[in-house]
């Protein structure tokens, strides 16, 4: 774990302004994963956005300069290059086994304002495929996410801690509700997102209709059937040029901008002054001097956030709970990292010593060797693999012996020195082994 890091800001220290800064469109994050990966010299990488959080997941074979790092990517992601200080003061960072305890704190839902909240799990998979389809989790961070995302779903099986209200949207729930019981209106929802999507779920549960506001309104009508919501679906143009009457209006678009300007939003106040605006888009859809000026109740991701977080106050002791369930999580990962791979490396020294014997062999047969015979390559060739059994021996022999005395941050040092592509046959191999025990373990 010892070449394991994140590097990343959250609601704990920034608010969504800065949130929004660093989040990079959806659109664009295959790209740049590709471009930073190459940039930063690192195996793989894991990018995690949410409306609370950003934060970069990343694994080396080799030693990270995780200051170079925290400074480029402040300037990839804010813009700009940082003034002395000031990456340093935004982006925080987690390394070796305190990046592992992050991860697990985070996609169990510990370090999340809503203690326990349910959408980060979504978010995470999500993340975790992508990197995988850029083949950039196939190694030791693919195989601790998927050890983060078991250990999320059995503490919160074990302990309750997502039970109530975990999520963001059931927050907003209560507030939607408090709005519709006072005035019969239907409630909008402005783009179809995954929080759009819960929210969705939830007011059909609750028997209130929705108007599914979107650019495409063929989308919109879908996600309606999905959720099994009642309503209609409006496109986006047609809702600014005649907004109906709603209780609310629920915005989670990933514009990069304001979606609804002043003459909309005093359209809508006209309809119904008392109409409420959540807006939970890290960006804001509406900008919250407009929504005062057109009359009208605005509450953004900050506000949700910090409810989320009071709410959260009433669940310390599943919290707890749940916490020593991360240490115990901890400690078995650390026992899976130390002598149980050392099987899997010595597999991958022997296989890399044979290849490189061969490969060297092959060459002088092509060369200074064209000439031999056929029994001779032969002979020459099981020497050669001989040879190299007996060279690997030495490391292999040795690397058991002090890893099982010191523990698993010996191999750690020892990968650091290693030729890259041995190290990064040892990492997957290691990855292969830990992924097949502990399928075997929960089998």
């Amino acid at each position: 774990m010892d070449r394991l890091a994140v590097i990343g800001l959250s609601w704990r220290h920034a608010d969504s302004a800065w949130v929004a800064r660093c989040t990079v469109p959806p659109e664009q994050r295959a790209p740049r994963l590709l471009e930073w990966s190459e940039r930063f010299g690192v195996d793989e990488l894991l990018y995690l956005a949410t409306c609370s959080r950003v934060e970069l997941v990343l694994r080396s074979h080799a030693p990270m300069d995780l200051a170079s790092i925290r400074r480029a990517l402040f300037e990839a992601w804010v813009g700009r290059p940082s003034t002395p200080g000031e990456a340093e003061r935004w982006l925080r960072v987690w390394h070796g086994e305190g990046a592992a305890e992050h991860l697990l704190m985070v996609v169990t839902g510990l370090d999340s304002a809503q203690v326990g909240e349910t959408e980060i799990l979504g978010q995470f998979r999500s993340a975790l495929a992508l990197s995988r389809d850029l083949d950039l989790a196939g190694g030791m961070l693919g195989w601790l996410a998927d050890e983060a995302l078991r250990t999320a779903r059995k503490l919160r099986l074990s302990t309750g801690i997502d039970q109530g209200q975990t999520s963001l949207a059931q927050i907003v729930l209560r507030h939607l509700r408090c709005e519709q019981a006072r005035q019969p209106w239907p409630v909008g929802l402005l783009g179809v997102s995954p929080m759009t999507e819960r929210c969705a779920v939830d007011l059909a549960a609750a028997r209130i209709p929705v108007v599914w506001i979107n650019r495409d309104p063929v989308r919109a009508q879908q996600a309606l059937a999905r959720s099994g919501a009642s309503g209609t679906s409006l496109a986006l143009d047609d809702f600014r040029q005649a907004p109906p009457a709603l209780a609310a209006l629920v915005s989670a678009t990933g514009a990069p901008g304001p979606v609804l300007e002043g003459s909309t939003l005093r359209a809508l106040g006209i309809r119904n002054p008392s109409t409420l605006v959540v807006d939970l888009a890290v960006t804001p859809d509406v900008d919250p001097a407009a929504a005062q000026a057109a009359g009208l109740r605005r509450l953004g991701i900050d506000t949700i956030l910090a409810e989320a977080q009071a709410a959260s106050q009433v669940r310390e002791a599943s919290a707890v709970e749940a916490r020593l369930g991360i240490d115990d999580a901890l400690e078995h990962l650390r026992e899976l990292c130390g002598a149980q791979a050392l099987g899997p490396m010595a597999k991958a020294i022997q296989a890399h010593y044979h290849k490189a014997a061969q490969t060297a062999l092959e060459r002088l047969f092509r060369t200074e060797l064209h000439d031999l015979r056929d029994d001779q390559r032969a002979s020459l060739l099981q020497w050669s693999q001989q040879w190299a059994g007996h060279m690997a021996h030495l490391p292999t022999t040795g690397l058991r012996e002090v890893v099982r005395e010191h523990g698993p941050a010996v191999l750690d040092a020892y990968l650091r020195h290693a030729q890259p592509e041995l190290a990064r046959d040892i990492e997957r191999a290691m990855a292969l082994q830990l992924e097949s025990q502990t399928k075997g373990g929960a089998a």
